[in-house]
């Protein structure tokens, strides 16, 4: 088994990059992210009526906080990442577009305090940050806490193959990017469900020359796992298209609280 302090912990592995945090997803997944995005956007909107609230967990800078506000729906978004760094950027952003319905809150999903919402989304693996059985049981718990009945919950979790791909390695020598991530089990055998993701990365965007390398924990979570624990806090599965936004080796599922 994997001890938690041979690693950096997950809520803080974006710290060292968080200005270059839009340029290497960029570079990574190319116009494949976008199309999701706008996918997802589109998802959002159909199920969460005008000027509704919604809690975007694990925000980032802002990759569906944003969009979501320009909807023109009226939105009132609350946006949750436990990196600071990155909450920061996303603020900058907003200052930018002269956006004012987003409030940030620095925390985990299980600290967040903030106002609750009609809607919650964890997305783009956000909930594979969390290792242990105990901090997914209070994640849960908080989000249906801060979930008003009948409200969504939209995550997505990586199918089984995603952790069986010992390396990934995306190379575009024209503008000098090199990430290299690795994802190998923490222990032998199949009882340890917990991995070591390995981020390497360097390159050059608009404020430099820049380089990291990040080693921390994420687990491989099944389906049937976190059903189990959401009908165990009165939620619902929902039988919906969301399937339609399974990309990038990932399933979506979406589940209403009761």
């Amino acid at each position: 088994m994997h001890t938690e302090n041979q690693y950096q912990q997950a809520e803080f592995a974006h710290n060292s990059w968080a200005e270059h945090y839009d340029y290497v997803y960029h570079q990574t997944y190319g116009d494949a992210l976008e199309s999701l995005t706008k996918e997802t956007v589109s998802e959002v909107t159909r199920l969460v009526k005008e000027g509704s609230s919604i809690i975007d967990y694990g925000c980032g800078t802002g990759r569906l906080t944003i969009p979501l506000a320009l909807a023109g729906k009226g939105y009132k978004i609350h946006a949750v990442d436990s990196c600071q760094q990155l909450l920061n950027e996303l603020t900058l952003k907003c200052e930018k577009r002269g956006i004012q319905d987003i409030n940030t809150y620095p925390a985990k999903i299980s600290e967040y305090d903030g106002p609750s919402a009609d809607m919650a989304l964890a997305t783009l693996l956000v909930l594979n940050y969390i290792s242990t059985r105990d901090e997914m049981q209070r994640s849960l718990e908080n989000i249906a806490k801060h979930l008003n009945p009948g409200g969504h919950l939209m995550f997505d979790l990586p199918l089984d193959i995603v952790f069986h791909i010992p390396t990934v390695t995306v190379k575009n020598p024209l503008e000098g990017f090199y990430r290299q991530v690795e994802i190998t089990p923490c222990s032998e055998g199949n009882e340890d469900p917990c991995y070591s993701y390995h981020d390497t990365c360097k390159g050059i965007d608009e404020h430099g020359i820049f380089g990291y390398e990040n080693r921390f924990i994420i687990r491989r979570w099944t389906s049937d796992e976190i059903e189990k624990m959401l009908l165990n806090l009165n939620f619902e599965r929902v039988q919906d298209n969301v399937g339609r936004l399974n990309k990038f080796g990932v399933n979506y599922f979406l589940f209403k609280r009761i």
